[in-house]
């Protein structure tokens, strides 16, 4: 078993500027990169539709998760590196997965290269990201050593991660030919490491969760434009046969693993249409269940839990209704909860990185926005 087990106001420059006019991300059109290039978003500013109580009966956006995105963005800020990256933490040498993260964050609020009071920062984040995978060595290597969210998503996690941002950001820099090219060489590196059961589990301390990045990023890439070859629904379909056994209590086993199997599981059907089937309700029941009796998953949390809440967010938010109505105000308090006084979010076992769990909670806490094309994938 992985020893990961064994660990567990801002200034004004560093506010989001909420009168300003933000594209709306959401409709973003999934066709050519021409299309793409050429999308006119309508202007629309933070939370602007969602701090009144809506057709779900209750408020999305509150005053408590406005404060608190504005103090995770001020500390995400800070944590951006002078070559345009971010590290696992403050002051550390600049990681592809964080920095990939810290993008779809700010994106998660309307800040693009081209529009939105930071848009400079994702400029140079995107600068820094193009630059990896340009120089991308031989054996697909985007930086020097390992790093710890490969360490438990696997060696591919980079590449993952890296394509879930550039597809996001497809349209929305002045280089889409750049960006498309990277996208595709990405996308190929992926898709030739996939294994036969359809997973990129190799080396992977969670190989369900991992593959369910490996699956969002070939969707999100090809949804953008970019021509795939590795098969999404082969890994869509590794993730549901592998679900783990339902129903029953969550215990004080390896219920982190459940919830990540389930979770990625879950996803996929939801995906796919099959949220009536009674292997995705049991599967919605266990989680509403771990998440609303209990804050193992919050206080103990590490990256991949944050990732996991992600994941979950995405898929409900879509489908809306009673679901979405139990799980977002539960999750989006029982995170603000946990925020730690300077504005970051703390893992406290496996991807232990500030960077990357804060990352994952900001896109959370503005989900409501519904401005990343990934969150309808």
């Amino acid at each position: 078993m992985n020893n990961c087990l064994l660990n567990h106001q801002p200034d004004q420059d560093s506010r989001l500027n909420h009168s300003a006019s933000l594209p709306d991300r959401r409709t973003l059109l999934l066709g050519t990169a021409a299309t793409l290039g050429s999308m006119a978003c309508a202007a629309r500013t933070w939370g602007a539709n969602s701090s009144s109580e809506n057709d779900y009966g209750f408020v999305e956006t509150t005053d408590e998760s406005r404060r608190s995105v504005e103090l995770g963005n001020a500390w995400l800020i800070k944590a951006l590196n002078t070559d345009g990256g971010a590290g696992l933490d403050l002051g550390t040498t600049s990681d592809v997965a964080c920095t990939s993260v810290v993008g779809m964050a700010f994106m998660s609020q309307g800040i693009t290269p081209l529009e939105g009071l930071h848009r400079g920062k994702l400029v140079k984040l995107t600068e820094f990201l193009l630059r990896r995978v340009e120089s991308m060595t031989s054996n697909g290597a985007l930086q020097p050593s390992r790093s710890q969210i490969e360490g438990d998503l696997g060696p591919y996690a980079t590449h993952f991660f890296s394509t879930m941002y550039l597809s996001q950001a497809m349209g929305e820099t002045q280089n889409i030919e750049r960006l498309q090219k990277a996208l595709g060489r990405l996308s190929k590196y992926i898709s030739s490491n996939q294994l036969k059961d359809g997973s990129w589990g190799t080396n992977a301390w969670a190989p369900m969760l991992a593959t369910a990045c490996g699956w969002l990023s070939l969707r999100s890439a090809n949804f953008s434009g970019v021509s795939v070859s590795g098969s999404s629904e082969k890994a869509g379909q590794y993730m549901i046969q592998n679900m783990p056994r339902l129903g029953g209590n969550w215990g004080s086993g390896s219920w982190y693993h459940r919830l990540y199997d389930t979770a990625a599981g879950l996803r996929v059907l939801y995906s796919l249409g099959r949220d009536q089937e009674t292997k995705a309700q049991q599967a919605l029941r266990d989680i509403l269940n771990l998440v609303e009796s209990s804050n193992k998953a919050f206080g103990g949390a590490g990256g991949e839990e944050y990732l996991t809440f992600q994941l979950m967010t995405e898929m409900l938010m879509q489908k809306g209704g009673r679901d979405w109505q139990r799980w977002y105000p539960t999750v989006r308090d029982k995170l603000i909860a946990v925020q730690n006084k300077d504005g970051s979010w703390t893992g406290h076992h496996c991807i232990t990185s500030r960077t990357f769990s804060t990352a994952y909670s900001i896109m959370v806490l503005t989900a409501p926005n519904r401005y990343l094309p990934i969150s309808q994938v």
